[in-house]
C-alpha cells in the first residue's frame, strides 16, 4: 500500500478512522484487510460469525494514519442493539479525525433488515449520518464475470438503488480479490472529497449530534455492498 496516493487538500494530514458493519458472512473483515492492504483480520467465506468483538488495526499511507475497526457481524448471537454498543464503545475510542462506516452488505441477498442499514446507523450515530454516506460496491470481478457491472445492477435492481439513493456521496466498486492499491486510493480520495465537500469535522458538530453521539469523532457512513454474481455466493463498511 506504500504507492496509495490519498493526499488530503487545503490542509495538514490527519487519522481516518474506517468501520466494517454489515450481516454475518458478507465480507467486512476480507473488506478492511483490502483497505489496510493486508490480512490483518481474519476472514472465511462462510455464514459463520468470524469477528465476535470489535478488532481495530492500523496502516499509513501516504501519511495518513489509517485506522479499521472490524466489528461482529448483524444476525448473529448478538442483538443489532448490542452490536451497536460495542460499535459505539470502538468508535469512541478510536484516533481523532472522521470516521467512515463500511456497510457491508450483499446485494444478492438484499433482505429488509439489509435495508434499514442507514437508519440503523442513524439510530446510533444522529439523523445526519446519511449526509455523510458513500455506497461502495465490493467483489465487482464477480459482476464482472456474470456479464454485469455496478451500473447495471444499480440500474436493474430496485432495492437496490433506492438504497444507494438514501447514500448521498454516491458509490465505488472494490474488489477484495485485486491486490491494485491504487481502486482503495480512489476510495480514500472520494471519502477525502466528501469531507471537504461537507465542511469537515466541524460539519457533524454544526448539524446536532445526538447524546449518543455527541463525544464521538466526525462520523461518515460509507454503505457497502458486496456485488456478488446474481445466483452465486459473494461476500462485501
Amino acid at each position: 500500500m506504500s504507492s496509495t496516493s490519498f493526499q488530503p487538500h487545503g490542509h495538514r494530514a490527519r487519522p481516518l478512522t474506517v468501520v466494517t458493519v454489515g450481516r454475518v458472512g458478507v465480507g467486512k473483515s476480507a473488506t478492511g484487510n483490502t483497505v489496510l492492504g493486508r490480512k490483518a483480520f481474519q476472514s472465511s467465506a462462510s455464514f459463520a460469525a468470524v469477528t465476535l468483538m470489535c478488532q481495530m488495526e492500523s496502516a499509513v499511507l501516504d501519511g495518513v494514519q489509517l485506522t479499521v475497526v472490524d466489528t461482529p457481524g448483524l444476525g448473529g448471537a448478538q442483538s443489532p442493539a448490542a452490536v451497536m454498543k460495542e460499535i459505539q464503545r470502538c468508535v469512541s475510542r478510536a484516533p481523532g479525525g472522521p470516521v467512515v462506516f463500511l456497510v457491508v452488505i450483499q446485494s444478492g441477498k438484499f433482505t429488509a433488515d439489509e435495508r434499514r442499514a442507514v437508519k440503523w446507523i442513524q439510530s446510533g450515530f444522529g439523523p445526519q449520518a446519511a449526509d455523510y454516506t458513500v455506497a461502495l460496491f465490493t467483489r465487482v470481478d464477480d459482476l464482472r464475470a456474470d456479464g454485469r457491472s455496478v451500473d447495471r445492477l444499480i440500474g436493474t435492481d430496485l432495492a437496490v438503488r433506492d438504497f444507494v439513493r438514501e447514500c448521498c456521496g454516491g458509490y465505488h466498486g472494490l474488489d477484495n480479490r485485486d491486490s491494485d492499491p491504487s481502486q482503495v486510493a480512489e476510495l480514500l480520495q472520494k471519502i477525502n472529497s466528501l469531507v471537504e465537500r461537507n465542511g469537515g469535522s466541524e460539519a457533524r458538530r454544526a448539524a446536532g449530534a445526538e447524546p449518543a453521539a455527541a463525544a464521538l469523532p466526525a462520523v461518515w457512513v460509507l454503505c457497502v455492498i458486496g456485488a456478488l454474481a446474481a445466483v452465486g455466493f459473494y461476500m462485501s463498511k
